[in-house]
């Protein structure tokens, strides 16, 4: 299972690998497999088609993103998918959208697309780098976060104009990112890497994880931090 949304507490969505796309109405009792992409629809047998990212910013219009740059959409609560231009090759990693009309998308060597109108339209974004890119987080409309390979960290507060690379020590490949409110931040990446922010996200410290697996499960609950990774690795930061 590549990622899992839940727009209400009973509906939701999951993709898995195979490139396929299960939906639930109960919860996640069951889950009811409403799409897969054929292996004709890939490269070849070797490199198959799949999918990382699943969002719903409404009840009706939901997106997936995947290797070879492809987009489905849906506009009918995710019942049928239609595939989408997406302008790039690249493989499409992982999706955010702040409402209805605004979204991202990033992915590898250092792609960021974005949408203002809804996702008719794809624009590609200036991040000045190459690196792969795993995950964008927004707070409010216009401020948004990017991790990835090496270290990066990408910060906009234009709704993406202008992306500025912010310093830090670690080049380890940072995967996730999460906030509990305006200023306080995390991160997490390969090698039990787990970076915090009390800024905004301007600046960047190394926590010490007491792990040295590769973290990639980020969650924020208030003051409760949750992080998973490999080795079955589960930490908790209470605030303290």
């Amino acid at each position: 299972i590549n990622d899992i949304f839940f727009r209400t507490r009973e509906e939701g969505w999951l993709i898995t690998s195979g490139a396929r796309i299960f939906r639930t109405e109960d919860g996640g009792d069951n889950w009811i497999p409403t799409y897969q992409l054929s292996l004709a629809d890939g490269k070849n047998r070797s490199d198959p088609p799949d999918f990382y990212s699943v969002a719903f910013p409404n009840k009706k219009i939901g997106w997936v993103v995947g290797t070879q740059g492809r987009i489905l959409n849906s506009d009918d609560g995710g019942r049928s998918w239609r595939s989408q231009e997406s302008g790039t090759k690249e493989e499409l990693v992982h999706l955010r959208f702040v409402n209805d009309r605004r979204g991202w998308i990033v992915g590898g060597k250092g792609i960021i697309l974005f949408t203002d109108d809804g996702g008719q339209t794809w624009e590609r974004q200036n991040s000045s780098v190459n690196g792969h890119l795993y995950h964008i987080e927004t707070r409010g409309k216009d401020i948004a976060w990017v991790v990835g390979e090496n270290g990066i960290i990408l910060r906009t507060t234009n709704a993406g104009d202008s992306w500025e690379r912010v310093a830090v020590d670690t080049r380890e490949t940072l995967v996730n990112i999460a906030f509990a409110n305006n200023t306080q931040g995390w991160i997490v990446g390969w090698n039990g890497t787990i970076l915090r922010t009390s800024d905004g996200g301007k600046s960047w410290v190394e926590q010490e994880s007491g792990a040295r697996a590769n973290l990639y499960g980020l969650s924020v609950i208030k003051k409760d931090v949750w992080v998973s990774g490999a080795e079955g690795f589960v930490l908790k930061y209470g605030g303290n």
